[in-house]
């Protein structure tokens, strides 16, 4: 080895900047150690996770220039998992807009990741998309857009999709404000516990299972001790974890405080701390601080409905119908997308020519998420910021307007030229986006609620950005809400929930039909009669005062020959003497009759995706589990959400007239003994 590969490469700033700390001006020798001299052009503004970003300019040993690159540096675990995706994801199906990575190196606490751009020779001047923006016309910033969404991004990435289906809470509710907070505290019981270790019982922290978190997490307010188990470690951070329930990626836990050392991400963990704030209480503090600093605007976050004092118009409040929006069924495609597209992740040169960089986030995932990102954060990081002197009532007359526009109707552009320039430019990425939607595009089923969702997710961010922000996108979520949860416009189906939660009253699915040919007035009522008993022992018939009650359940597989010719009335049974006999004909009848797989089989011939019959078979599966548990283990609200999430596959699915009568049976069938084993309130 040669003297000359020793020497550290002379670093110049071109431009007045925050010179590098220790750790970081080795990492870039060590990045470019076999090159002269570095000339540092300019650094962007980092990303939200503290990482620098700087445009740098090489020179070999000879002093001749070489492509110029981008070095991104930041904390070592997160510039791996970058790095990683980079090369897992993105080099197989690399995109001409993506910077390709070149090199990478670690240290102690940060690491190093240098990006080359394939056009470096037309680069000139790059900005941040979020400069760009300031200073292009929509037009320009129309053009730059459709060069990477559809151009390049397009056929490599968005349209090479498949069907999908879920809860929207699956795909969204991770990104919201986890659904507790707590802290372990010092010289307390507080602990948290690997699985596989010894653990104590202490009588002070109440039981709370990670399956009930969705349904119980606003039951617990500040102080609050709480004992949490099934839970997986999907993030460290020196002093706070993020937790998510097994098997449930969209029910959340962070912790914070006095954390053991020892713990990594993927393990399983059982915690007991003090709650600092559930999820709604963390929301309304956050918009109540948002609005208190605007006097003209103030809201009371606790009421049903919302009115400002510049609008007078009532909305309905979003924090009391998220859940319900978490629960509906999402049904469009999966593609390889970006993952964190915000304006500081698109550079752009000269030539308008767009590219992206950080590729930690990118992953298979709903094909539109990158859309919806993208959108959310123009309002968050352009529209937010407090030189705007556009009013509350313009704003929010300008997402009624872009909201119309989308769903069809006619609209015309706000006239304030900040929410002009905002309307065409988010108009052309919903634009975009509907090309790798389904035929026709849902706006009002897929893309709006997933928007609703993902703008009070961002409020989690208003430390992060000014309160003119929260405030915006507060507004956003306020109007989407009203546009989704109303009447749909015409042609439009109504969506499915597929879950139910505590803090309303919904039965799980809309009770019209999305199809025509067989409207609600035409679907075959429950059956009610009186059953003849006369297989139920002697005894039992006796201990029940010779008396059971009114036309029994729905059991379509009783024979005409079994139908009574008397009704019994109970006048004087008692309850627990009249399910002993219901039982014993529920029994019956599970010997004569499967409803779990015969609905299934009705289901699987009309139903057209294939991760629509497996996401079916899982719930009729989990059903039929939960029949078989002994009843102390048996779950009573899980076998509710499931029998809802059944019956929402029922109104979707394309059934004719005659298939609806035999699949409403079977499900009342089905429903009559799950009940009978699992009485639900």
């Amino acid at each position: 080895m040669s003297h000359q590969d020793h020497i550290k490469p002379m670093i110049h700033w071109l431009k007045m900047g925050r010179q590098f700390a220790v750790e970081q001006q080795a990492l870039v020798e060590q990045i470019y150690k076999d090159e002269s001299v570095i000339y540092v052009e300019q650094e962007f503004k980092g990303g939200f996770g503290g990482a620098r970003v700087l445009l740098v300019q090489p020179l070999n040993q000879q002093g001749e220039r070489i492509a110029r690159q981008i070095v991104k540096i930041g904390p070592k675990s997160e510039l791996r998992r970058e790095y990683d995706n980079a090369k897992n994801y993105v080099a197989r199906t690399l995109p001409v807009v993506a910077a390709r990575v070149e090199n990478y190196t670690e240290g102690t606490e940060f690491a190093a990741l240098a990006y080359t751009f394939m056009g470096d020779g037309i680069l000139g001047e790059t900005k941040t998309f979020e400069d760009y923006y300031q200073t292009t016309s929509p037009e320009q910033i129309k053009t730059m857009l459709k060069g990477i969404l559809v151009e390049s991004l397009g056929n490599i990435w968005y349209d090479q999709n498949k069907s999908y289906t879920c809860r929207f809470s699956d795909e969204y509710g991770r990104h919201l404000i986890e659904h507790l907070r707590i802290k372990i505290r010092k010289s307390s019981l507080d602990r948290i516990w690997k699985s596989n270790e010894p653990q104590e019982i202490f009588e002070e922290y109440q039981l709370l299972r990670g399956t009930d978190i969705e349904e119980r997490h606003l039951n617990f307010s500040e102080g609050s001790l709480l004992r949490i188990d099934n839970l997986v470690i999907t993030k460290v951070k020196p002093y706070e974890l993020k937790l998510q329930v097994v098997n449930l990626p969209g029910v959340i836990i962070k912790v914070e405080g006095n954390l053991p050392e020892t713990l990594s991400i993927g393990e399983l963990v059982v915690v007991c701390g003090e709650v600092i704030y559930n999820r709604r209480e963390r929301l309304e503090t956050i918009v109540s601080r948002a609005f208190n600093r605007f006097p003209e605007s103030t809201i009371d976050v606790k009421q049903e409905m919302i009115v400002w004092n510049d609008d007078q118009q009532p909305y309905p409040n979003p924090l009391h119908f998220y859940p319900e929006i978490l629960s509906r069924l999402l049904r469009g495609r999966k593609s390889t997308v970006h993952g964190d597209l915000h304006l500081r992740n698109i550079l752009v040169d000269a030539k308008d020519q767009g590219w992206l960089i950080d590729f930690a986030l990118v992953t298979k995932r709903h094909n539109l998420y990158d859309f919806i990102k993208l959108e959310t954060y123009i309002r968050q990081m352009i529209l937010g910021q407090e030189q705007h002197d556009f009013t509350f009532a313009d704003y929010l007359h300008f997402e009624k307007i872009l909201t119309t526009a989308s769903l069809g109707g006619d609209a015309t552009p706000p006239v304030h030229s900040d929410l002009q320039k905002a309307y065409h430019v988010i108009f052309t990425i919903r634009e975009i986006a509907s090309h790798y939607m389904g035929h026709p595009p849902d706006f009002y089923g897929e893309y709006l609620p997933a928007l609703f969702l993902y703008s009070l997710a961002a409020l989690k961010y208003f430390d992060n950005h000014e309160a003119r922000a929260a405030q915006l996108i507060f507004g956003t979520a306020v109007v989407l809400g009203a546009a989704i949860t109303e009447d749909k416009p015409p042609g439009i189906p109504k969506p499915v929930l597929i879950k139910s939660n505590s803090h309303s009253e919904q039965t799980g699915v809309d009770e019209k039909p999305h199809r025509d040919d067989h409207k609600k007035e035409d679907r075959m009522p429950r059956p009610k009669r009186a059953i003849k008993i006369s297989q139920i022992e002697d005894s039992e018939i006796q201990a029940a005062g010779e008396n059971i009650v009114e036309n029994a359940t729905a059991l379509p597989n009783i024979n005409a020959n079994q139908v009574a010719d008397v009704d019994i009335e109970v006048t004087r049974v008692k309850r627990g003497e009249i399910a002993v006999a219901g039982q014993n004909i529920i029994k019956q009848e599970q010997d004569t009759i499967d409803p779990f797989d015969d609905l299934v089989d009705l289901l699987v011939d009309v139903l057209k995706q294939a991760d629509e019959i497996d996401y079916l078979k899982e719930i009729v599966a989990e059903l039929k589990n939960q029949n078989n548990l002994p009843q102390p283990e048996q779950n009573r609200f899980k076998v509710k959400q499931l029998l809802q999430n059944l019956k929402g596959f029922l109104e979707i699915a394309a059934l004719t007239a005659d298939q609806v009568g035999k699949a409403q049976k079977l499900f009342e069938t089905l429903k009559g003994f799950m009940e009978f084993n699992h009485p639900i309130t």
